[in-house]
């Protein structure tokens, strides 16, 4: 067993070490450890000011709400019994799995702590804590024979699901689902494989560097702040055209051709 675990050990760091190799081998390493700086200063709180502490609170409650909803209930349930009884458990496997609970919530706590900007934006960082929400919930619940309020809390789970990611063809926002979808279609058959794509008018809901908007355009976009920023980025990159898709109320709304100076 250690055998196997050291030689799948070796196995991933010889990945990572290929992969470091190959990124710096392409990019240089003082731009590699240039641009993972930059990244990990711009996730952290290091490039915001003290009210991020406050957003960041906010943040995580509705994190949380959203993402688990009535499982809170039984959560607090199941934390005020180990309070309780001290944490006073039985067996070896009930304290071994309370240590593996334990470290695995202070370790999301600390990573969610580190990078409290990406923290804020992204409402998936509470899915970091299921398998621990999952663990105090099973073992240390309500009593035995209440599986009625396992049973209600799955349903309104269905149901608050629903809510949130209604069916059919918008969201409960607004968006449409498929807005990624029709604004790449456009992008791709208006634009020359050799031309540099512009947008304007980003906003959060609809940002130009969004994945599936790169993915359905096949295209790479930068986003820019006027005409004048789209020349001076074509004279920078040596292409003579470029394309500029004005974006608002979550959809192109109009499109600029533009040559370099």
């Amino acid at each position: 067993m250690r055998k196997s675990l050291n030689s799948i050990g070796v196995g991933i760091l010889f990945g990572l070490g290929c992969l470091i190799w190959l990124i710096t081998n392409h990019m240089g390493l003082n731009h590699v450890i240039g641009y993972l700086s930059n990244r990990f200063i711009h996730r952290t709180f290091l490039s915001h000011d003290a009210s991020i502490w406050l957003t960041w609170c906010y943040k995580m409650w509705m994190w949380y709400v959203i993402g688990f909803g009535s499982w809170l209930v039984v959560l607090f349930i199941s934390c005020a019994v180990l309070f309780r009884n001290k944490f006073n458990v039985h067996s070896p496997s009930e304290r071994t799995l309370l240590f593996f609970v334990m470290s695995l919530t202070l370790a999301s706590l600390c990573y969610k702590l580190v990078f409290m900007q990406f923290s804020v934006e992204h409402d998936y960082v509470a899915l970091i804590d299921s398998i621990a929400i999952a663990l105090i919930v099973s073992i240390h619940g309500v009593q035995k024979g209440k599986k009625s309020l396992y049973v209600a809390c799955i349903v309104f789970s269905i149901v608050q699901y629903y809510l949130i990611n209604r069916p059919g063809t918008t969201s409960q926002r607004g968006d449409r689902y498929d807005q990624f979808l029709k604004a790449g279609k456009i992008i791709r058959s208006t634009s020359k494989p050799d031309a540099v794509v512009f947008t304007t008018g980003n906003s959060y809901n609809f940002p130009a560097n969004n994945p599936q908007l790169m993915y359905y355009s096949k295209s790479n976009i930068c986003p820019i702040r006027n005409i004048k920023e789209a020349k001076l980025k074509l004279t920078e990159l040596g292409i003579s055209e470029g394309n500029i898709y004005d974006l608002a109320r979550n959809k192109i709304i109009k499109q600029t051709k533009v040559y370099r100076k």
